[in-house]
């Protein structure tokens, strides 16, 4: 039978036209299309054309019956014997061993240089790279060992593909040995010995641009057997510009230019994936009194734009669908299997903390062991703050040694140390399976939800790729878990799922779906080249040329299939609708983008008008405004053994009040803290814990106190410090740790040589780390003294406390600055004539509770022992200067603040400070995140 084309117009949109060519050859009555087989470019367009038909069928007040919808791919594979195909991950399995084992000495002209490492995973990305190009020349139904034949002496690079020969060769044998079918061989196979189902007369090819050659060989071989009927969505006039299987000719489509209707409005430039979501918004805005939502369809050619369309449409209230498969990495199922493949890899704290987090682990650990997840991360955070364990070993044994302070911890750490060896002594199949079966045990699956109905899909996705692990083929390779761990990754990064499809508003679709959306209005985004046309299809072993030869898509083919499809939305909206196309600027990633070719397919006279559009600065984008947050944070909300005003207050409390008093509550009050578990080394609190430890002890050694030898003081530090690391991270400590210790050590020997001074000096340290308390206003003020020191001939006391921060700090500038607008007046004094606010009361208060308690009877200075990053600027800084009006000063602030933290006087919060600890909780102005205090 011959191979008929029939030319349906496109003054209408494609679905219609199909339907219409499709119900006009069925009688009156139900519709039942069983002896037909319709072929479609996608999925997504079988969808609409079966919902098409079933509503015209509606409309004549009949039913539709049955209608077999494919592409080309499923009919290759319509009665194809599966059972014997090899899997996807037995595929890379071979690949890899035959790689392996390969003389790669005698590959030169595939390997002309060695790989720098011949291991697991080289061989398997080269395989995973040799099996692509495999599948690729499938389409044309051959193999590489028939490229050389079919090219001849215009073959490039004949060396390079008599070594890919040899390798096919190898990976065929190591197949047939295996008992399976090369997927490859399997699809050209089926395609050669292709039935259709019994009782199926015709073959419709409804608006197929580019089927694949293997597909068409099939098709041309089914035409004896049955009529094949290639559907043109366009004009007869067009008949040259397709070849008889409706595909565009490339030398028509380049050559002959076609213009966007009002191209002043239709085309559009937007600065960035954003800008473009926005100009999708305001497009449907100014078009609303003609089209509501229902007669608009989006496009998104470019996927990395999609996601800023879909936020935009849903933050208006549309509720989108996009019909595009999602990728498995993007569930947390396999996100789960990641974090558990990396944990049985190598348990490294990153990959132990990264899979507790899992809000599965933690929701499996809360119902099944009884661990509060909020607990858990806190006391995680602690550890891990606190030790900084390197690995699993380390944390489970932190945690078991102090079990009081860690007790979900403890149970989490066990856990995982569990589940790590299972992974290890059991196969990965099984001791996978068992453990998803822990974690989900207690999880109900409500299909009525679309994240159940997509975990149900992912499940089924790593359902498919466990049992292919598990196969005897695969088996049989012996691979160590480690490696088979990697291939199932691997195997998992390359599934997707369809979503379910779901009532919305609007659908968000691709390039290849749009003529088959009827919307009378479309926005297509992501007119840029390589989304549209797409871009370079040649690679490392397929260039450009070679694919013309072979019959594969090239180039010019892509540009002329896109070309004609940009027109086919155009002329089916030419009498009843619009078409508006929008181009972008820069990437998401801020990248350059060039506007889409097809935009100067148009006539000459438009060219230096549309060319001045694309290539004119983006228009500015409008400046968001922050985000505003769905609810306002009640800090008022306490825990209930919060008790305010408190009955105890450190001193360096009263600093945090004077920085910003809701700051001050946030920390004093809810005891709220930053904690970040990605620390590495030894951070400023860490260090100067340190180095007060080694100095702490100096002081309270008769010996190291009084001693005027530096080398010998030094020594002692040295020692100390070392002490210290191996208490707190043990005998083997991380990189980032050893160096914090050696950074301690040459500050401590400048302070080695400052200490001997101050002893031939005659200064004798009397107190060191002394706690003292006094009552102010009816809450108790606690201080912490590092040091006192006394002369030994006149009898001054220096009140010292250690500062380890970078740079040296003078006294005076810690504890005043510059007052400015809006201090109050407790917070004010006057130095030198000079207006001064007080930011700092640490040392004044230090010297107010020593004299209650009638240690500072004589002259007494306070003082900073600076132990800064530059050692040469180590020494005892005394304030100069500091007179008793000051101390008074200082008092009478300290009083009024804490009257006002007794009348809980917490607001308004400091819109910026120096340092901010609670920066993430201030998306926009206070007032807007908080309930007032």
């Amino acid at each position: 039978m011959a191979i008929l084309r029939h030319f349906l117009g496109w003054d209408a949109p494609l679905t219609d036209k199909v339907c219409s060519h499709i119900l006009d050859h069925c009688g009156p009555g139900p519709v039942d299309l069983e002896t037909t087989v319709v072929l479609v470019p996608t999925q997504q367009a079988g969808r609409r054309l079966r919902e098409a038909l079933a509503v015209r069928c509606a409309e004549r007040n009949t039913a539709l019956l049955s209608a077999n919808v494919f592409t080309p791919g499923v009919l290759l594979r319509i009665n194809a014997l599966t059972e014997s195909e090899a899997a996807p991950s037995l595929v890379k399995a071979v690949w890899t061993d035959v790689l392996l084992r390969c003389p790669i000495r005698r590959l030169a002209g595939l390997f002309p240089s060695p790989p720098p490492a011949r291991d697991f995973h080289w061989a398997l990305h080269v395989g995973e790279m040799l099996q692509n190009l495999r599948l690729a020349l499938s389409d044309a139904g051959c193999l590489i060992r028939d490229v050389p034949r079919i090219c001849g002496e215009k073959l490039p690079e004949p060396e390079r593909w008599r070594d890919l020969v040899r390798l096919e060769a190898d990976y065929l044998a190591a197949m047939d040995r295996l008992g399976r079918l090369d997927p490859c061989v399997a699809e050209i196979r089926n395609a050669d010995e292709l039935r259709l189902p019994e009782g199926v007369e015709r073959i419709v090819m409804a608006a197929v641009p580019d089927p694949s050659p293997l597909a068409l060989r099939a098709i041309e071989r089914l035409a004896g057997e049955v009529e094949v009927s290639v559907l043109v969505h366009a004009d007869e006039s067009l008949a040259e510009a397709f070849d008889g299987w409706g595909r565009p000719v490339p030398d028509y489509w380049t050559r002959t230019p076609f213009a966007v209707p009002d191209a002043d409005s239709n085309i559009v430039l937007a600065a960035s994936p954003p800008a473009q979501a926005g100009r999708v918004l305001h497009e449907i805005g100014v078009s609303c009194r003609d089209y509501g939502p229902a007669d608009i369809a989006v496009g998104v050619p470019d996927g990395t734009v999609a996601p800023f369309v879909i936020r935009a449409l849903e933050d208006c209230g549309l509720t989108v669908f996009d019909p595009a498969d999602k990728p498995l990495a993007e569930h947390p199922l396999y996100a789960l299997i990641e974090k558990t493949v990396n944990l049985l890899k190598e348990p490294v704290y990153s990959h132990v903390s990264a899979f507790l987090r899992h809000p599965d682990v933690l929701s499996c650990l809360e119902k099944t062991r009884q661990c509060s997840s909020a607990a858990l991360l806190s006391e995680l955070d602690t550890l891990q703050n606190l030790y900084l364990p390197a690995n699993l070993h380390d944390l489970t044994s932190r945690a078991a040694a102090g079990h009081a302070d860690y007790p979900n911890l403890n149970t989490a750490a066990s856990f995982t140390a569990d589940i790590r060896a299972a992974l290890a002594s059991k196969g990965l199949e099984a001791a996978l399976r068992e453990f998803l079966r822990d974690v989900y045990s207690t999880r109900e699956i409500n299909t009525a939800r679309p994240e159940d109905r997509d975990f149900e899909r992912a499940a089924a996705c790593l359902d498919e790729a466990l049992r292919e692990h598990c196969d005897e083929p695969l088996a049989s390779f012996g691979l160590n878990n480690e490696d088979a761990a990697t291939l199932l990754m691997r195997r998992l990064s390359e599934q997707s799922y369809r979503p379910e499809p779901r009532q919305a508003v609007m659908d968000v679709e691709g390039w290849l779906e749009l003529p088959w959306n009827d919307a009378p209005f479309l926005i297509v985004t992501g007119m840029n080249d390589g989304a549209v046309p797409g871009g370079s299809l040649s690679d490392v072993f397929l260039p450009d040329g070679l694919r013309g030869r072979l019959g594969l898509r090239d180039d010019a083919a892509r540009f002329a299939r896109d070309a004609y499809l940009m027109r086919e939305l155009i002329e089916s909206r030419r009498s009843g609708g619009r078409v508006c196309f929008i181009a972008g600027k820069t990437g998401a990633a801020g990248d350059p983008l060039k506007p889409s070719r097809l935009f100067f397919q148009c006539p000459d006279e438009e060219l230096p008008a549309v060319a001045a559009k694309l290539f004119a600065p983006a228009p500015p984008e409008r400046v968001q405004h922050p985000s505003s947050v769905s609810f306002k944070l009640d800090a008022a909300a306490c825990p209930p053994d919060v008790k305010m005003p408190p009955a105890k207050l450190p001193v360096t409390a009263l600093r945090d009040y004077l920085v910003c008093p809701f700051r001050f509550y946030l920390k004093h009050a809810l005891r709220m803290e930053t904690l970040r578990d990605d620390k590495t080394g030894l951070d400023s609190l860490d260090f100067g814990a340190m180095v007060h430890h080694v100095l702490e002890a100096m002081a309270r050694d008769k010996h190291m106190r009084e001693c005027d030898d530096p080398s010998v003081l030094s020594d002692f530090f040295a020692a100390r410090a070392d002490a210290w690391i191996e208490a707190r991270f043990g005998r083997d400590p991380s990189l980032p740790i050893l160096i914090s210790l050696d950074a301690a050590r040459r500050r401590l020997a400048a302070a080695a040589q400052v200490q001997a001074v101050l002893v031939r000096e005659g200064w004798r340290i009397v107190e060191s780390e002394i706690t003292i308390e006094t009552d102010l206003g009816g809450i108790r003020l606690r201080g912490k003294i590092d040091r006192i020191d006394r002369h030994s001939a006149d009898g001054r006391l220096r009140v010292i406390d250690y500062k380890t921060s970078d740079t040296e700090s003078p006294p005076a500038a810690a504890h005043l600055a510059a007052a400015r607008r809006g201090t109050p007046g407790f917070a004010r004094v006057t130095v030198a004539g000079k207006e001064r606010r007080w930011i700092d009361l640490q040392l004044p208060l230090y010297l107010l509770l020593l004299q209650n308690e009638g240690v500072a009877a004589g002259p007494s200075e306070p003082a900073y022992f600076n132990l800064p990053k530059a050692v040469t600027h180590t020494g005892v800084t005394a304030w100069d200067g500091f007179t008793d009006e000051l101390l008074e000063s200082a008092t009478s602030c300290a009083a009024a603040v804490v009257e006002r933290i007794k009348q809980g006087v917490f607001w308004p919060p400091e819109e910026r400070t120096a340092y901010d600890d609670f920066e993430s909780l201030f998306q926009g102005p206070a007032e807007e995140c908080f309930e007032k205090l």
